[in-house]
């Protein structure tokens, strides 16, 4: 024990070599004690100074958004909400992504939204089992688009000067199931186009061209705008000078003195 206090003094005043001296005087038992004693007391003083247990991190819950059913006016806001909602998450994964839309879809006028999920969903399982019942080496190189046309293409490489050499084109069977998208900007296509009636599109066309500010504040203009452009598939420069002419006079001639349409405003600026 007097080893251990000994010791325990010398480290932190005397030299290393001061204490080697001291340490080659010590017995064998004396500096087997000694050494255990130092590292009790090294073990005590790192539980006196480690960090106290902190509570987890409480997690927010995130929801997805509502169910589709099938309205018309409601689909380009869902799909833009589904795909917030999986970033929000971190969820990357197309088939998980396309999977997860597809059952967040019911309902609707004679069933139509879950008849066409349900539809999808089932060509989707389909390419699912074929895809591996071809074998992941045997589809190496495959993308949902060239399972159509039964093509795959190897992943770029670099030639022995530094080159890319042009990926090789491999002859691969089409298949019997193809994927009812080729990724989430498909889907997206496609679900618009499905659920998106000419009907749809002539009512939204008609509203915006009726659209007027009156006495509302401009940000409640805005909401309206934007709620009914996005459906009508109108390009940049035609949605510009539809939002300037449903201004106040005021307003809309000092955006005009501002700029044209074409100008390089941007429909994001709107």
């Amino acid at each position: 024990m007097a080893s251990t206090l000994l010791l325990t003094a010398l480290v932190g005043t005397f030299s290393t070599a001061a204490i080697r001296a001291i340490w080659t005087a010590f017995s064998p038992d004396e500096r087997r004690h000694a050494a255990e004693g130092v590292a009790t007391a090294i073990g005590e003083i790192r539980e006196v100074f480690r960090d106290p247990p902190r509570p987890p991190r409480p997690t927010m819950k995130i929801n997805p958004p509502e169910m589709y059913e099938g309205k018309p006016e409601k689909i380009a806001h869902w799909l833009r909400s589904m795909r917030a909602y999986f970033q929000m998450v971190g969820s990357t994964g197309i088939v998980n992504n396309i999977t997860i839309s597809l059952q967040q879809m019911k309902g609707g006028t004679a069933n139509r939204a879950e008849n066409w999920a349900g539809v999808k969903m089932q060509e989707f399982l389909d390419f699912q089992t074929e895809w591996t019942e071809r074998g992941d080496d045997a589809m190496e190189g495959m993308t949902w688009a060239l399972c159509r046309t039964g093509r795959a293409a190897t992943p770029a490489r670099l030639a022995p000067d530094g080159t890319i050499m042009a990926p090789a084109v491999t002859e691969v069977p089409a298949f019997t199931n193809p994927p009812p998208f080729d990724g989430w900007g498909d889907f997206q296509d496609k679900a618009l186009a499905f659920f998106m009636t000419t009907e749809t599109r002539d009512e939204a066309i008609r509203h915006l061209r009726e659209l007027r500010q009156g006495k509302r504040p401009v940000e409640d203009y805005i909401i309206d705008f934007k709620s009914w452009a996005q459906l009508t598939n109108f390009n940049e420069i035609a949605l510009i000078a539809q939002f300037k002419g449903g201004l106040n006079a005021p307003l809309g001639m000092k955006i005009v003195e501002n700029g044209a349409p074409g100008d390089g405003s941007t429909a994001g600026d709107l």
